[in-house]
């Protein structure tokens, strides 16, 4: 009897250091980036004679974040909103008009910035305005940024 309860034991023992498979951290995965912006309302202050010299685009990277200031001259009545693409090592931010088109212009700054990036270097792309009725989408602005 004890023989049989040996070798069950000994089976038993056999059995679980046979299932004992090391275990393989998983690396983890990468972040997803995240955008937020603001986009001003139409800053009166900017005199139309003043729109072509105060337009442009601004990228820079501050604490791991890409941060993004686009002083837009476009259409009044414009509701803007970002989109945002990321595929090999590339950032697209596209600003769309969501809203009407007029026969005025002003002044807009739209705020960007992009976080929860990987460290490694980046080529950030600032495309506007998307809107079928008011022509093409330009490329307002591109920069290549490192976040270490």
């Amino acid at each position: 009897m004890t023989t049989i309860i040996r070798r069950v034991g000994f089976g038993l023992f056999l059995l679980i250091l046979t299932s004992c498979v090391p275990v393989t951290p998983q690396p983890a995965a990468p972040p997803t980036p995240h955008l937020t912006y603001h986009v001003s309302g139409c800053q009166k202050s900017v005199s139309p004679e003043n729109l072509q010299e105060w337009e442009g685009v601004d990228i820079q990277v501050e604490d791991g974040a890409i941060h993004v200031v686009d002083h837009l001259a476009y259409v009044c009545c414009a509701t803007i909103q970002v989109d945002m693409h990321v595929e090999d090592g590339r950032i697209k931010l596209v600003e769309r008009n969501v809203g009407d088109v007029c026969r005025c212009i002003c002044a807009y700054q739209v705020d960007m910035r992009v976080t929860d990036l990987a460290p490694g270097t980046y080529i950030v792309e600032v495309w506007g305005v998307e809107d079928e009725r008011t022509g093409p989408t330009q490329l307002r602005g591109k920069k290549t940024v490192t976040i270490e």
